[in-house]
Order: structure tokens, then C-alpha cells, then sequence
């Protein structure tokens, strides 16, 4: 289930309370273990096929049932055992099977990996004892290089013996996730590069999910009505005859007129976009790879507005005429009796690997191989048809007049060839279409790139293409270009462009593909454009889903050059009027809203086993066909054959416009009720109109089953645009919505269980099924929403219970490694936290509070420290002293002890235990110098600040005579590591030699905080290289902050908690460092200046918090760095580096 965004708490309770739930009492997790969140490989696991997974380079895949890890299916690789140098084997070990994730992997995030291999004796002739396996990822779009290849998990796997590679990966901050792959690969022996080395092996349990606290948080609701779909309505509308379907995606169209109707056939496109993931919107993760696509979809009309889809045929696959291809792109058709039956031959691409040839007894199938299984492989690589050419795909098929066929194909571009890639071929086809005749010939068609084509006009031969990407011969990029010959294989001379690229037209371009084609006595130009996937907003990295459009041709006075064709959403005119007196297929549309067609299985009209039917017809939905003609005399019924759903509804017939408001009703039929748990209404497979009265409908038939419904119409004369609309009956309506607000209410007391979400998935999945106009009548909707929201609750209530616990576990604050370990750890768990769920932790306070007290306590430690060593070093000056004497070594040692001891703090001189020693040398060394003795105090409490002092405290009227440089009296006073006040400001010498300070913080709440280039304390001045940590921590007025220019390092936490931050300069050219949480949850933090080229180390969430969308300006050279140094601060993906 997916789950509804909810921003903050007041959307939680208000929520809740609105239903009046409650919540349960909740379990605490174990943070110390990372969650793993949902399974990202879909079919990891092949349980019963390989879907999801490709082939690549030599690989061949396929599934094995009985093989697997645990008796299950599994993954059987086998690559090319070419020995013949040590490139190919070397490339053959990486070649096998891939599985694309783009769209699932986020960079800077933690994955656990997991795969099993297997290899044995059975499968290799020659294998070694044991082989390296390694289950890489890759980073972009090309696989040529190598540096986004990285090995996720490596290990020996002895042979015979199922081996499971398991651990994490951390995806690279820098990582280019825009396309992402997953794939397995073995590491030659010892770099020998043998056959040894090129094993087939079986992979299993292939699993990759996201690590970390919230992995498995549940997700947002997704609201299907809130997705694209891939329906009727979205771009073809009345007076767009372009694209021809926009239900279904179809390209490389190939037209063959035949019995008064044109078939176009499509490489199936809707396949593949079918098969590819979609994300929240609905658009697919990745574009139009087309490895899917082995099926051929084929609509008709006799009009050239009106198209009947007549489905999709199996080509390719194991469900195909063809088994032996994978694939089938690019069809061409043509038609040709052969011993006097009318023959239908379809030829198709196995991707770029070769051509195949199908026949059939009518233009839309059964279509089957000519001959024995694998006959219809016409044009492989290794025969004289393939050589030179890069691409073997996109045929094109001519039937001369005189009943002779010639095939075109061809395509791709060697490297420096671009101008003339001489890779287009033609060549001659037996009598019986499905076999060549001689050699093919080479076509020199300047900058070609693939699409061949071929018609014929005036004994002329055109042949057209599509030019390449990369060339200067004058074709333009992607363009449709001509070349004529007197002769169907040539030689064909270029005459210019007859269809610039689709981009000129739609605004969307891409690969170019066409055909002309004749029908009704005009000429007509069938494409390909991207209009349904622009309509639809599918973003351009995810494109290349393609629909058909058609547009008229014109030649030139010359009867040969054909004039510049410009593409347009009206296409083309309607040839004649439809015929509503006959049976018409529901799925012949000219435009429809909101449904799609399928496979039928009632009987076709053109061949009993094809059909198709109208379904997913839910209220408001319609299908019309254009410039239907009623006559004079006019309709007086209507017969459909339909089948009901949900039933319980009514088909209203309008002529010109899909209401009354616009258009004329002239019938109705209703479908009576049958199951309203169905989310369709009804299916419909024909209908047609009569100039009789109605028989009435039969109801020797259940609803559920189908059967001809009639009904009398009156106004229907003359010719019109009919509109088949369906209308949901308030009753059906009613009871949808009655079943969800049952199964809403079945949730009662909420609580963070699975049997509770299971309950909430059940109501929100029926309640999505349900269409806009149907859920209007349901009543609980709150109830459900309010439920979802406290579900959700429970799970952030959760993660904070569980860093609650961790607080607890702090207990009484000591300055030991394990108290600081178990801080830590419920500070880091707290931080990994989102917002929303910091805000229902309980004890954040005591968290702050041993943090304060820790701090506290190391702080004091090291002062106790620091006080200890140097009252320990004026210890040792008053023990050195000795015997007193009153020689001058004597005096100077004396002196030297009473000058240590004056600077000296307080608590200091506390530690020295011997102070009166130094009281008693001075006495003694007196009296021995015959001076008369002052009355001495002890210095231990004379009370003099180290600032006071050049005299003896303990006797002011004797000086002290100092043995110190005069150079340095003025540092006298001043003690390395205390702090001062200066002004506003405290700061700490760091050091006395270097004249260099700290600011530690300010003595005031102010608005704006300025970090100096110089401080002077006591008339020294002193750099500023440093703002110490928590030195403005939590203030709550500061808006700027200005730093100065010799400020090289910012401490952790300086500024953080500073909400009011809007702005901060920084001016210093040599700032190296800015440690953890610098500026942590400053929310309003949105402008930053740094001028530094310095900058290396930016601690963890340096910047988490701070304006989602800030701006930082940075100096030009240092920006791609700077970017990637602020991730590691935890820096707003939003924000802006420049």
C-alpha cells in the first residue's frame, strides 16, 4: 500500500480526531539494527519466469525450474565459449543478464545486497575447482565506462555448492542514478582468460533493499486518479484525425491496402510500456527499451477516420508463429496471389539481429511460419545478405507489377562513415515471397541510419529512409529522404528530404519511421510522432513511446518529386462515409474517451478466432464514429452486443456531440444490474443499426453473459458523428460506495499490527477502484483517511519510542567512554530521525541535559587536567630551588618560581602544595641578603589576578625582578587558554607565541553577530582563527552573522539552534574546517557566503535543517566540490551551490 503524504502533527491529530480513533500502545524497536525496506528486484527469486531480468552482449539467459536454491526455479546464464583472445573472454565474463532499477536507487543511501550462485560439472566441460563471482552495479547510460562499474559483493563459490554473497552498499554521493542496472559476473582464474573461465551457472535469491531507520516506512497513498493512463480521449478528439488510436501506443507503421479498406501494422509499443514500471505519476522509470515488444498490432479502415483495432499478432516468443526470435519490431506487409489463392506475407526485425517472414490467409492472421519450425528466419547474420551491413531490421516490401517481390532492410552507421554508411540493402525474393533470390545488392543511400522503404509511383522506384544523427552530407538529423531508380534494385540517386523530423511538427522528436502507400486513387504518408507520450506529460528521459499518424502526399509537376509533407493533428479527410446498416465493430473508433479495447472471445466477422472487444467503460465514457450515414428513409433500431460488468447502466445514443447540450439523443438501452463489486461497467463487441423496429431483447440470458440488447430510435437520418455514451445508474453508484464505507468501518481501533493495515490496504484499495463520480457517495472517506494518518502515527511514534528508550538507557552522566558512548548513540538515532518523528520524542531534554552535563564534566576534567600540570610545573621551580643561598642562581630560581606561581589562577595555586617553601625561600634568601623582611602572606592567598601582578603579591612594596626578555613584558600577564571578555565578547588564547584567539561566545542577545579579524586583550592583539564550539549555540535573536578574514575553523554546534539565521558572510580566504551540526536547524538559514579555497572537512549535519531551498555562494573553481563536500553536512538536496 502507498501512503498519503501528512507534513506535520497538526495534520496527525486533526485528522484522528475528525474519526474519533485511537491508537494502541505501541512496541519499542531496536534502533542498534538497521530496517530493511522493501524488496526493489521484483523477481529475484524466479519462482516461475525471468521477467524483469534481460540479456546482454553474448548472454543468453533462461529459466530453470528445477535447479534453483531451496528446490526452486532459478536463473541459468550461459555466455559465448570464444577463446580466441583474451578481449573476448575477458568481455564474455561479464556478459549474461542485467536488471534495470533506475528510479529506486538514491545516492548517498545504504543497500543490502544479497545473491546465490551455482555451477557444476553438468553444464562445463571445463570449469575450476572453485570460480569468482561478483554481483556488480552500474551507474548511467553507457556501458563503456568502466569507472560507474562498481563490485556491490565478491566471493569464491566452490563448484557444486550453492554459495550466498551478502552485505551492504553504499551507493557514491556523486553517483549518476538516471540509469541504473544490476548485474552478475565471474572473475577469470588468475587473469588466465580460458574456457575455464567462461562457465554457465545458475543465479538465485537475487535481493536489493534499502537500509536504515525508516526503510520500511510506509508510503505515500497513491490515488490512481491521480495517475496517467494509456486511454482513449487523450489526444485523438473530434476534428484530430492524428494520431489514428491514442488508446494504445504502436510505431514503425507499414500501410497495404487490400478489398477497399488500408491495414496498418505497428510494432507494439503499448508492450513495452505495459511491461515497464511506473512510478507515483504513472510514468514509466525508463524509456522505450522496445526488448519486450514480440507482438505486431494491426488496425483497419475503410475511411481513414474510423480505425478497427483488430489486436495484436504473435509474432515472436514462445506464444509466437516465429519461436526462434525474441523480438519483433518494424513489420512491413504485403499481399500476392500465389496459385490462385490470395496470400499475406508479414516480414519483421528480430531487434537488429535478422529478418523474418510469416504468411497468412487474411491481412490480420493467423499468421504462421512458411514452412518447418524456424523456415521463417529469412536474412541472418554470417550469409552474404548480412555482410557490411550493421543492422539487420526494418524491412520494407515491394510487389512489382509484374508479381515479382524485392525486400529492403537494413540500417546502422560503421564509425567515420556517417556521410555514406553504405549499410541499406535490397534484394530479390523467389516467387513464393519467403525465400531470396540471389544475392542482395547495396543501396548508397547518403547518411542513412535505418527505416527503409519503397514505393512505387509513375515507373518510378522511390526509396526512402531515415537519416542519421551524426552526418554533414546534407540530410538533416532523423529526416524521411527520397532516392529514385528506374529499376527496383537500383542504383537509386538521392533527390532530398520529404519529411523533416517530427519535432518541426509536435515539439517532440525522436527516430524517424514511415511509409507511403496508396488508397482510393490518392497518396497517402504513414509515421510515427510521440503525440499520445507529450500529451500524457511523460518526462523526455523516459520517452519513445510512439503512435501512428497519417498525412496525404503530393508529387510535384514532374509526376516524380514528391512534395515537402508536413505533419498536423488533422490529418487526413474521411474517403467516404461509414455504412451503420452492417455490422460494425465496437473497437472501430474514430474517437472515444476513457476506454481501451482487448482480446474478445466471441466470434470475429473477418476470421472466427480474431476478435476484439470495447472494455474498462466506466461512467461518462463513449466511443463515436464519424460521418456515419443513416439515408433519407433513416434508422429505426439499434442492436448492440454487449456484456454487463458491474452492469447497471445505460447506453445513450447521440448524434454530433456526446450530450444533449450539443448533440440530439436518439436511444437508449439499459444494462441491467449484475455485479457492483465490478469497477467496469460493461464490455461491448458490435453494433449496428436498422430500418425496422426493434425485436426487443432476449432474456433467455444472464446479465453476465453476452447478448444482442435493442432498443427504437427515432431523428437518426441523414449523416452524422454517433456517439455511444455510458451513463452509471445512481444504484450501482450507491452500492460501490456502500461496500467501502463497510470495509472502512470493519478497521475500527487502530493500531500499529499488520491485521489492522491489512484492514486500512482493503478500504483505501477499494475506495481508489472506485471512479471520481462513484465516490462522491461514499461517506466514511474521513474515517478512512483519519485512519491512514494514525497508522502512520504509530509507525513515527515508534522510531521516537525507541530513541526515548535509548535516552533512558543514558542514566547517570559520568565522564567515561561508556557514557559518552551511550549519549551518542541516542543522539545519532535522534538525528536520523525525520522531523515529524523528533516531534514525539519525549525526552529530548535529558538528551540535551547529559550532553550539557558531559560536556560539562570533560570540560572540567580537562581544566582539573590542565590546572594539575601547571601547578605540577611550579612545583618543580619551587622544588629546584633547594638550599637557599644567596647567590644569584639562587635568586633567579626563586624569582622564577614566584613569577610561575603568580600567573597561576586560582584553583591552580590551590594545587601547589609547597607554596609555602617558595614564601620561606624568599625570607630566607632575604636575610641572608641583609634586607629588612616585610611581612609576608601566604601566596597562596594573596588574591591577586594574574593581571595585577608585576610586583610579589604576598610583599607589594618588593618587586619582583622578572627574568624574562623585555621584548615580551606586555604577554606577561596573560595566560594561554583562558578566556576574556573583550566588549561583547569572550574569546580563549590559543596560543601566546602565535598571538592567535578564539571567540567563545558574547555576553548579550544581539541581532547580529561579528567575528573580528583581530581582538586585542590586555593591548595584545590577537588573530581570530577560530569560532569555538557552541559558542553562539541557541541564540535566539541573531539574524546575520559576519565572519573575519582569519577564521579558519568553525566549531561544532557554533551556530546551531540559531532560528532567527537568515544570513552569514564569511570572509576568511583560508577556512579549512567546519565541524558537526556548524549551523544545525538555523531554519531560516537560506543565504551563505564562503570565500575560502580551503574548505576541506565539513562535519556531519553541518547543515541539516537549515532553509530547504538556501542558497550558497561559493567561489567558481570550488563549486562541484563544494556540492559534493556539503552532502556529506547533510545539506537540503534543494538547495542551490553556485
Amino acid at each position: 500500500m502507498k501512503w498519503k503524504h501528512v507534513k506535520n502533527l497538526k495534520r496527525f491529530g486533526a485528522a484522528v480526531m475528525t474519526a474519533a480513533l485511537t491508537i494502541t500502545a505501541l512496541p519499542v524497536l531496536d534502533l542498534t539494527a538497521l530496517a530493511a525496506g522493501k524488496e526493489i528486484i521484483k523477481n529475484g527469486t524466479f519462482d516461475s519466469d525471468l521477467s524483469g531480468w534481460e540479456s546482454y552482449d553474448n548472454g543468453t539467459i533462461t529459466y530453470s525450474a528445477d535447479k534453483g536454491n531451496a528446490k526452486r526455479g532459478s536463473m541459468k546464464i550461459s555466455r559465448s565459449k570464444d577463446v580466441s583472445s583474451t578481449a573476448s573472454v575477458k568481455a564474455n565474463t561479464a556478459a549474461g543478464a542485467c536488471v534495470d532499477v533506475t528510479g529506486k536507487v538514491q545516492a548517498g543511501q545504504t543497500y543490502a545486497v544479497k545473491a546465490s550462485f551455482y555451477y557444476d560439472e553438468a553444464d562445463n566441460a571445463k570449469s575450476y575447482d572453485s570460480t569468482r563471482f561478483n554481483l556488480c552495479i552500474f551507474f548511467g547510460a553507457s556501458w563503456t565506462h568502466a569507472d560507474s562499474i562498481i563490485q556491490m559483493l565478491s566471493k569464491d563459490v566452490e563448484r557444486g555448492k550453492w554459495c550466498t554473497l551478502e552485505g551492504e552498499f553504499k551507493v557514491p554521493e556523486d553517483a549518476d542514478v538516471s540509469k541504473v542496472r544490476i548485474f552478475p559476473e565471474t572473475i577469470g582464474w588468475k587473469a588466465s582468460y580460458k574456457e575455464e573461465d567462461l562457465i554457465t551457472y545458475y543465479m538465485d535469491d537475487v535481493s536489493f533493499r534499502k537500509t536504515g531507520a525508516d526503510a520500511d516506512e510506509p508510503e505515500d497513498v497513491i490515488d490512481p486518479a491521480t495517475q496517467i493512463k494509456l486511454e482513449a480521449g487523450t489526444t485523438k478528439t473530434p476534428g484530430r484525425n492524428n494520431p489514428l488510436i491514442d488508446y494504445r501506443f504502436g510505431a514503425d507503421p507499414y500501410a497495404m491496402e487490400y478489398n477497399g479498406r488500408v491495414y496498418v501494422y505497428m510494432t507494439n509499443d503499448s508492450q513495452q510500456f505495459d511491461a515497464t514500471e511506473k512510478d507515483d505519476k504513472g510514468y514509466p522509470v525508463k524509456e522505450n527499451s522496445y526488448d519486450h515488444i514480440n507482438t505486431i498490432t494491426v488496425i483497419s479502415s475503410s475511411d481513414m477516420v474510423n480505425w478497427t483495432n483488430h489486436g495484436n499478432i504473435p509474432v515472436a516468443g514462445a506464444n509466437g508463429a516465429a519461436k526462434w526470435a525474441k523480438n519483433s519490431w518494424a513489420p512491413a506487409v504485403c499481399h500476392k496471389k500465389i496459385d490462385g489463392k490470395e496470400q499475406f506475407f508479414l516480414y519483421f526485425a528480430d531487434g537488429g539481429g535478422g529478418i523474418g517472414v510469416l504468411e497468412a490467409d487474411t491481412p490480420i492472421g493467423p499468421f504462421h511460419e512458411p514452412g518447418e519450425e524456424g523456415s521463417s528466419r529469412l536474412i541472418k547474420w554470417g550469409t552474404q545478405a548480412s555482410e557490411g551491413v550493421v543492422w539487420l531490421f526494418d524491412p520494407a516490401v515491394l510487389v512489382d507489377d509484374d508479381g515479382t517481390g524485392y525486400l529492403y532492410y537494413g540500417g546502422g552507421v560503421p564509425a567515420g562513415k556517417e556521410n555514406m554508411p553504405g549499410t541499406s540493402r535490397v534484394v530479390k525474393l523467389k516467387d513464393n515471397m519467403v525465400e531470396l533470390d540471389g544475392d542482395a545488392a547495396t543501396i548508397q543511400a547518403p547518411a542513412v541510419f535505418e527505416d527503409s522503404g519503397i514505393h512505387k509511383y509513375n515507373d518510378t522506384y522511390y526509396y526512402t529512409y531515415c537519416s542519421n544523427w551524426n552526418n554533414t552530407a546534407g540530410t538533416g538529423i532523423a529526416n524521411i529522404c527520397v532516392m529514385t531508380s528506374d529499376n527496383p534494385m537500383g542504383p537509386f540517386t538521392y533527390q532530398g528530404i520529404a519529411f523533416e523530423n517530427q519535432n518541426k511538427f509536435f515539439g517532440i522528436g525522436g527516430n524517424n519511421h514511415h511509409c507511403f502507400f496508396d488508397f482510393n486513387g490518392k497518396h497517402y504518408f504513414t509515421y510515427h510522432a510521440q503525440t499520445v507520450t507529450k500529451a500524457l506529460g511523460i518526462p523526455s528521459k523516459v520517452q519513445v513511446y510512439r503512435s501512428t499518424h497519417i498525412q496525404e502526399v503530393e508529387y510535384d509537376t514532374d509526376g516524380k518529386t514528391i512534395k515537402p509533407i508536413i505533419g498536423t493533428y488533422e490529418g487526413v479527410d474521411q474517403t467516404q462515409n461509414l455504412d451503420p446498416y452492417t455490422r460494425v465493430e465496437a473497437e472501430t473508433i474514430g474517437w472515444a474517451k476513457g476506454i481501451t479495447t482487448a482480446d474478445c472471445e466471441e466470434t470475429g466477422s473477418m476470421v472466427d478466432s480474431i476478435n476484439q472487444k470495447v472494455t474498462d467503460i466506466t461512467d461518462g465514457d463513449y466511443i463515436a464514429v464519424s460521418k456515419t450515414a443513416f439515408g433519407d428513409e433513416g434508422a429505426k433500431s439499434f442492436t448492440m452486443k454487449a456484456k454487463a460488468l458491474s452492469g447497471g447502466c445505460n447506453v445513450d445514443i447521440y448524434l454530433d456531440a456526446p450530450n444533449a447540450d450539443s448533440g440530439k439523443k436518439i436511444g437508449s438501452i439499459t444494462i441491467p444490474v449484475n455485479n457492483a463489486a465490478e469497477k467496469n461497467l460493461m464490455e461491448m463487441d458490435y453494433w449496428k443499426f436498422a430500418k425496422d423496429d426493434a425485436a426487443g431483447t432476449a432474456d433467455d440470458t444472464t446479465a453476465s453473459e453476452w447478448k444482442e440488447y435493442s432498443c427504437n430510435v427515432t431523428g437518426a437520418t441523414g449523416t452524422h458523428d454517433v456517439y455511444f455514451v455510458v451513463t452509471e445508474s445512481e444504484e450501482v453508484k450507491n452500492q460501490k460506495a456502500a461496500a467501502v464505507d463497510a470495509l472502512i468501518e470493519a478497521i475500527g481501533t487502530v493500531s500499529y499490527t499488520e491485521e489492522c493495515k491489512a484492514k486500512i490496504d482493503a478500504a483505501r484499495t477499494a475506495y481508489n477502484e472506485l471512479e471520481l463520480t462513484e465516490r462522491e457517495a461514499v461517506t466514511k472517506y474521513d474515517v478512512l483517511t483519519a485512519a491512514e494518518a494514525a497508522y502512520k502515527e504509530g509507525y513515527h511514534r515508534q522510531k521516537a519510542a525507541a530513541v526515548d528508550a535509548l535516552i533512558d538507557a543514558i542514566g547517570t552522566v559520568e565522564n567515561t567512554d561508556a557514557s559518552k558512548a551511550l549519549i551518542d548513540a541516542a543522539r545519532d538515532a535522534y538525528d536520523n530521525l525525520s522531523e515529524l518523528q523528533q516531534g514525539f520524542v519525549e525526552k529530548l531534554a535529558v538528551l540535551e541535559k547529559a550532553e550539557a552535563d558531559y560536556a560539562a564534566l570533560k570540560e572540567q576534567a580537562k581544566t582539573d587536567q590542565e590546572n594539575q600540570k601547571a601547578a605540577d610545573k611550579v612545583k618543580e621551580l619551587i622544588t629546584s630551588i633547594g638550599t637557599v643561598t644567596d647567590s644569584t642562581e639562587c635568586k633567579a630560581k626563586i624569582d622564577a618560581a614566584r613569577t610561575a606561581y603568580d600567573k597561576l589562577t586560582d584553583a591552580q595555586k590551590a594545587l601547589v602544595e609547597n607554596a609555602d617553601v617558595l614564601t620561606k625561600a624568599e625570607e630566607t634568601y632575604q636575610t641572608l641578603t641583609k634586607k629588612p623582611a616585610d611581612d609576608k602572606k601566604d601566596p597562596a592567598d594573596n588574591g591577586q589576578k594574574p593581571s595585577d601582578t608585576t610586583t610579589n603579591p604576598g610583599n607589594p612594596s618588593n618587586p619582583v625582578t622578572s627574568t624574562q626578555p623585555a621584548g615580551d613584558a606586555q604577554t606577561d600577564t596573560l595566560v594561554e587558554g583562558k578566556v576574556y571578555t573583550v566588549g561583547s565578547y569572550t574569546y580563549r588564547i590559543t596560543s601566546l607565541a602565535g598571538k592567535t584567539a578564539a571567540v567563545t561566545g558574547t555576553t548579550k542577545q544581539t541581532k547580529t553577530i561579528t567575528v573580528k579579524d583581530t581582538v586585542k586583550i590586555e593591548n595584545v592583539s590577537f588573530k581570530i582563527t577560530a569560532v569555538e564550539k557552541n559558542a553562539f549555540k541557541g541564540k535566539k535573536k541573531v539574524t546575520t552573522v559576519k565572519i573575519g578574514k582569519n577564521v579558519q575553523t568553525i566549531g561544532a554546534n557554533a551556530f546551531s539552534g540559531c532560528t532567527k539565521l537568515q544570513k552569514v558572510t564569511i570572509n576568511s580566504k583560508n577556512l579549512s574546517k567546519m565541524e558537526a551540526k556548524a549551523f544545525y536547524k538555523c531554519k531560516k538559514l537560506k543565504n551563505i557566503k564562503i570565500s575560502s579555497l580551503k574548505l576541506k572537512t565539513v562535519g556531519k549535519n553541518a547543515f541539516k535543517g537549515i532553509a530547504k531551498k538556501a542558497k550558497i555562494d561559493v567561489p567558481n573553481k570550488k563549486v562541484k566540490e563544494y556540492k559534493r563536500l556539503f552532502k556529506k553536512g547533510n545539506l537540503a538536496k534543494k538547495s542551490i551551490v553556485k
